[in-house]
């Protein structure tokens, strides 16, 4: 048997393979995508590395990107309505939101450079079974590809069984950051939020902002095409986000 195999190459797949790499662990690791595949293309997301995950990567010894440079120690809210509010939240320890195009590249050279092995292929459902022939034990982390099918949904632990939102996540320019830096979260009450962070990319940007509304699922099935969807999303979203003064 040929040690661990992890199906998946996100931060979850990455960062258990590197640490069953230090304790000496043989680890292959299976990737749809090379990481120079990774560094280019659509942004997959705009998540943050809360302070677990951080804490996690120094202990591995792959925290690249410091959060007193590259991090943010609050939340900015703004709850709309006929009673508007403002508060902020602050944080016990700091966030840090970096583009993953960055991050999982990155973290691929640190896994092969730990000595963990890279197969750029895409395991189906059906393959599971063949990779769990080979390695000691067979790790999905992962749910593309059909392989979320491995595992059927809980009713016990949530009463839906679809999406309740769609989002939208893009960067823009022109956006003044927040002061202190931090996330700002706008919710619309029954319309959506409108959050958007710091996120530091390859790419000349500004925050990131996401668009979890429900009321992009009228926006999406009314619209003939992606792009008509993201004008109508960004004319949603100029009707309801309090504008901020350009910066400088």
């Amino acid at each position: 048997m040929d040690g661990i195999g992890i199906v998946g190459a996100g931060v979850a797949g990455l960062h258990l393979g590197m640490l069953l790499r230090r304790k000496g662990v043989p680890v292959t690791l299976y990737s749809e995508r090379a990481p120079q595949q990774r560094g280019s293309g659509r942004l997959p997301n705009a998540v943050a590395h809360h302070h677990v995950t951080l804490s996690r990567e120094r202990a591995l010894g792959v925290e690249h990107w410091d959060a007193g440079e590259f991090g943010y120690g609050v939340h900015h809210h703004y709850l709309g309505g006929p009673s508007p509010s403002r508060f902020i939240g602050r944080f016990s320890a700091p966030s840090r939101g970096v583009d993953q195009r960055m991050v999982l590249p990155r973290l691929v050279h640190d896994f092969c450079d730990a000595g963990g092995t890279v197969e750029h292929r895409r395991i189906t459902p059906a393959e599971v079974e063949e990779l769990a022939r080979r390695h000691d034990l067979v790790v999905v982390a992962t749910g593309r590809g059909g392989l979320s099918e491995l595992f059927p949904r809980r009713a016990d632990l949530s009463p839906f069984d679809r999406p309740q939102r769609r989002l939208c996540v893009g960067l823009y320019d022109g956006i003044a950051p927040a002061e202190p830096r931090g996330v700002t979260l706008s919710i619309a009450p029954g319309h959506g939020e409108l959050p958007a962070s710091g996120t530091s990319s390859p790419h000349p940007s500004a925050p990131a902002p996401t668009w979890p509304a429900t009321a992009w699922a009228d926006l999406v099935v009314s619209a003939s095409g992606p792009g008509v969807a993201v004008r109508r999303a960004g004319g949603w979203c100029r009707r309801r986000a309090r504008p901020r003064p350009a910066a400088g």
